[in-house]
This record gives structure tokens, sequence and C-alpha cells, in this order.
């Protein structure tokens, strides 16, 4: 019992939060470099006010409400298209494809959306759910590729499980022993 109270007490999340088209949209169109949030939602003073003395707030790299949060998709950049993975849902991928276009305002050739299995909800924002792969084709004819991260065997939920389940195991182990040696004396 205090081994499935504590699991769930205590358990990482077992999948990636759902990915709104429109963020997928401004995160491809966004800066040149891997990861953060884009432009436009960056926070702080504009670049043209003089500062004087340390930025109020805490310090770089800590929000007010702990670490940065962990990373749930890869931005990388490709001179290739990329490749339609194993199992994807080609009618959601050309609904999510021509979704992502206009989204961007580009044409639907020079974009790619592939995902495992189609958005519960086929909107005009529609949720994309982990195992998704989003490009599009910039203008210096280069791919910026954005995968989702999707944790392999075992994740976290699993290795906890397997150490909780461990732990049950040594600590009931000496008890069992001693109940048998006692019934049996």
């Amino acid at each position: 019992m205090a081994v499935g109270v504590a699991l769930l007490l205590t358990r990482p999340p077992m999948h990636n939060a759902p990915v709104r088209l429109s963020k997928i949209a401004r995160q491809l169109s966004g800066p040149a470099f891997g990861g953060g949030p884009p432009m436009e939602e960056r926070s702080g003073p504009p670049r043209d006010m003089e500062r004087r003395g340390p930025p109020p707030g805490p310090p770089p790299g800590m929000g007010l409400r702990g670490p940065p949060a962990r990373h749930e998709w890869q931005i990388t950049h490709s001179s290739e298209p990329p490749a339609m993975p194993r199992g994807a849902d080609l009618a959601a991928a050309s609904r999510l494809q021509s979704l992502l276009a206009a989204r961007m305002g580009v044409d639907a050739q020079r974009v790619r959306v592939f995902v495992d299995e189609p958005p519960r909800e086929m909107h005009d924002d529609p949720q994309l759910r982990e195992g998704f792969v989003a490009a599009w084709l910039t203008d210096s004819g280069e791919w910026r590729v954005m995968r989702s991260a999707v944790a392999g065997f075992p994740n976290a939920f699993q290795r906890q499980v397997m150490w909780l389940f461990g732990i049950g195991l040594l600590v009931l182990l000496p008890v069992s022993w001693w109940f048998a040696r006692t019934l049996s004396a």
C-alpha cells in the first residue's frame, strides 16, 4: 500500500504535454537558435533603453517558479526534408500540413507535418501529442525541423516503478523469511 501511495504522489508525467500548432509555427519561424521562447514572447526591457544596475528578479536561468522546464522538443536544421516516420497517419498529416502552412503564411509545399496519431479535435489550432515531426523550408533553402522528444524505455515513470518494486522486495523478503521461520517452529 505504501509503495502505491509513494508512486502516486511522486510520479513524473508519463507523456509530454500536447503542443498547439500555433506554438509549433512560432517555434519554426522564430529565431535561428535551437530552443527557448520566440522573440515576441521574451520578457524584459526593450534593448534600446539604458539600464542602470542589475536587472530585477531572479538570476538568469531561474524563473519565479524554479528551474526552467524540460525540453519537450528538439529543433534542428537539415538540407533534406524529414523522412516520413513509420506508422505516420497520412490523412491527418495532409490536413495538419495545410493548417501549418496557413498559420505560417507559406505554400503548403514548404511545410511538412507527420503525426503518429491524429489530434483528438481537428480545428484551426489542434494540439499535437508526443511523436510529431514538423518542418519548414526556410528562404535559405534549409529545412528547420522540430521533433517532439519521446522518452525511450525505461522512461522516468517506469524507472520509478522498478525502483519502488525493488525497494518493496528488499523490505518484504526479510519479513517474509522471519514469518516463515516463526510458523515452522
